[in-house]
């Protein structure tokens, strides 16, 4: 969860923020100025733009009023060297998220962007088993991978990684291999199909990689389990 533009022409301050929000596993893309950032917008996909209200190459104004008359759904963030009451009502009618007066605690800013992709894309721990959930229904795929998780829910490997680990205690490797054997399991129960057929209905390249996992997870294998289940 988390792609991030920043279009700012001062380099220590976009370059302090990104560091910052790369530490908390989010993707992160400087440009520098506006109508560099509405070009990027137009062809990429992020989940929240900061915008320079003032900035070279096009006023952050303009920029914001351009992504809404496109249709582009993207959470703004605008910044302003400017203590104008008028420049931050404007930019909030603009349809801008937050407006902030620089300088602006690079802190304060990255924790108003993780409410604002919390309130995008969920809280941490209800994404974290929205993606258990895409891994155990779609487990049997045997081309299943990370990325694809990734691609299906806009959020970067390091995210879905550390998501897992904080709220399943476990890898996308180890869950995958988990739900298989699950899967597994139900068909050795339930039916008499050889195992090399199940290894392929259960996303396993192979037997032997139906066995091994079987072993490990369940502490004997499959043809054992299959033998002592069936009586």
């Amino acid at each position: 969860m988390g792609r991030i533009l920043i279009a700012d022409s001062d380099h220590c301050f976009a370059s302090a923020l990104r560091d910052d929000l790369r530490n908390r596993a989010w993707e992160v893309e400087i440009v520098p100025e506006g109508g560099c950032a509405f070009a990027r917008l137009c062809v990429e996909y992020f989940d929240v733009a900061i915008l320079d209200c003032g900035g070279a190459g096009g006023r952050g104004l303009d920029v914001l009023r351009a992504v809404r008359e496109r249709g582009i759904q993207v959470e703004v963030v605008m910044v302003s060297a400017s203590a104008a009451m008028e420049e931050a009502v404007q930019a909030l009618k603009a349809g801008a998220q937050e407006f902030l007066k620089k300088p602006v605690e690079v802190n304060h800013l990255s924790y108003l962007i993780s409410r604002l992709l919390e309130r995008r894309c969920g809280s941490p721990h209800y994404l974290a088993n929205r993606l258990d959930l895409f891994i155990r229904e779609h487990c049997s795929r045997r081309a299943l991978r990370l990325g694809q998780l990734c691609e299906h829910f806009r959020i970067s490997p390091r995210y879905v990684s550390r998501l897992l680990s904080l709220h399943l205690g476990i890898s996308f490797r180890q869950r995958l291999r988990y739900y298989r054997v699950q899967v597994a399991k139900r068909l050795i129960e339930t039916t008499s199909l050889p195992l090399h057929v199940i290894a392929a209905q259960c996303g396993f390249n192979s037997p032997g990689r139906l066995s091994e996992a079987f072993h490990q997870q369940e502490g004997l294998p499959p043809k054992r389990y299959r033998t002592l289940y069936k009586g």
